[in-house]
């Protein structure tokens, strides 16, 4: 891109920036950094100019030159927050290992240092503690994250920590209270008191959250100052597909099915710009939904599939699918697969996604890891990467929510409708835990159940 005259290319990214025409920022700042290095704040805008037109690749390696450059500048802390947004940024596409070593990264940097950052700890923590299905202690760290916030006077990390506390007391079944704080956040959003991308991922967490609850007033209401929001800044990318996404659900719901799926042809040819694969997915869900309502059971069907592979389980529009077209057993076992998957989750957090490894926490609840030699026996054949065999006679758990190629084929003597002379128990956590003696209740609830449905092959 060429300037006349004697225009900095700097200078004209800085101005560009300030008014949020980031592509136009992005041009400059790039032409600017093509012609020698770039100070701190100009890599900042420039990574972020990055992030704001979905440049992923380009994000990335501003952020990682800017979390380089910090810690040559001995600026600790500030190299600390950029390894806080790679981590976020990374686990939003899916990449779970690196986003970890980010995380563990900021934590090292922070080291016990009471500071800002050591707040910004508390967003995946947060996250964590709802994955692992824990909500207190998502409750406590959203608490000690928007204290910190208010501590050290930082709108964004304030917002970010309220939002995800309002998310979990929707969980924990409080929900005039858990809307009532979301209504707050949504005040520093209104206000544009927040940085762009914290108001976006507010905005996003806030609607989602409404939708989950049924609270179609608030997020009708929300959705609409998003549109505005993102019609204020033409050349945003990543979150006006996810927009489009929600206003679709909301007509929907109200029978305007013409309307959500224009609205959905549109979301998906702003989506393919930015790298969002679950909101994506999601736009493949709910044109599935919509052709699947009006009849149109073969279009529904390709679009449930392509949902599933951009990650999202199909579930439960595939399963009425499967009942329109007649097939109803398929239906039912289509349920109650996902039912017996969230029952062993809900048995099993350290099974849930993002439990384990790249979410940090303070401390950990769970109880510790058995003795190997207490472990259920692996076979000789068994591949490394299988879950262990089940102990004939023990109930299943977490194993038989694993993907089919890597699940161990039960055997007569551990199927429910087995012959009974093994104890009936049933396990805590997963299936590297320890079997435990099951009550007699217990028994006799899995023994009738046992009675009315078939052994599983």
């Amino acid at each position: 891109m060429r300037y006349a005259g004697s225009v900095d290319p700097l200078e004209l990214g800085r101005q560009r920036y300030a008014a949020r025409a980031w592509d136009a920022a992005w041009r400059a700042l790039s032409e600017a950094d093509a012609a020698g290095p770039l100070g701190l704040d100009d890599l900042e805008r420039l990574a972020w100019a990055c992030g704001l037109t979905a440049r992923e690749s380009a994000f990335l390696e501003a952020l990682e030159r800017l979390h380089a450059a910090r810690l040559a500048a001995g600026d600790e802390l500030g190299a600390a927050r950029t390894a806080f947004w790679l981590g976020m940024r990374l686990i939003g596409l899916g990449e779970a290992p690196r986003a970890s070593g980010w995380f563990q990264r900021c934590a090292r940097l922070v080291g016990e240092r009471d500071c800002v950052e050591r707040g910004y700890l508390g967003i995946p923590a947060v996250a964590g503690a709802l994955a692992a299905g824990d909500l207190d202690a998502a409750r406590a760290a959203a608490e000690r994250a928007a204290q910190t916030g208010l501590q050290f006077g930082d709108p964004d990390l304030v917002a970010f920590a309220r939002c995800l506390h309002g998310r979990v007391l929707l969980r924990q079944g409080e929900v005039q209270p858990g809307l009532r704080l979301l209504d707050e956040t949504m005040i520093s959003v209104g206000a544009d008191e927040l940085s762009p991308m914290v108001t976006g991922l507010v905005y996003c967490t806030v609607i989602a959250a409404c939708q989950a609850v049924y609270a179609h007033d608030r997020s009708r209401a929300w959705t609409d100052a998003l549109a505005a929001w993102c019609d204020a800044q033409p050349e945003l990318v990543p979150f006006r597909g996810v927009c489009r996404v929600h206003r679709c659900e909301l007509l929907a719901l109200c029978g305007r099915w013409d309307g959500a799926l224009d609205e959905l042809t549109t979301a998906s040819q702003e989506l393919s710009r930015a790298s969002d694969p679950a909101a994506l997915a999601a736009a493949h869900y709910q044109r599935g939904e919509i052709h699947r309502l009006r009849g149109g059971l073969a279009v529904a069907e390709v679009a449930y599939a392509a949902a599933h592979r951009e990650g999202r389980d199909p579930q439960p529009g595939l399963a009425l699918l499967r009942l329109a077209q007649g097939r109803t057993d398929t239906a039912l076992a289509s349920l109650r697969r996902v039912l017996e998957g969230a029952r062993a989750r809900r048995a099993c957090p350290a099974s849930r996604p993002g439990s384990r490894s790249c979410w940090p926490r303070a401390r950990s609840t769970r109880p510790t890891t058995p003795a190997p030699s207490s472990r259920p026996p692996r076979s000789a054949s068994a591949p490394p990467w299988s879950p262990p065999r089940p102990t004939p006679g023990a109930a299943p758990c977490c194993w038989r929510a694993a993907p089919p190629e890597t699940r161990w084929r039960r055997s007569a003597a551990g199927s429910p409708a087995g012959s009974g002379s093994a104890p009936r128990t049933r396990r805590r956590g997963c299936a590297c835990c320890w079997p435990v003696p099951a009550s007699p209740s217990t028994t006799r609830t899995a023994r009738r159940w046992s009675a009315r449905r078939p052994a599983r092959r």
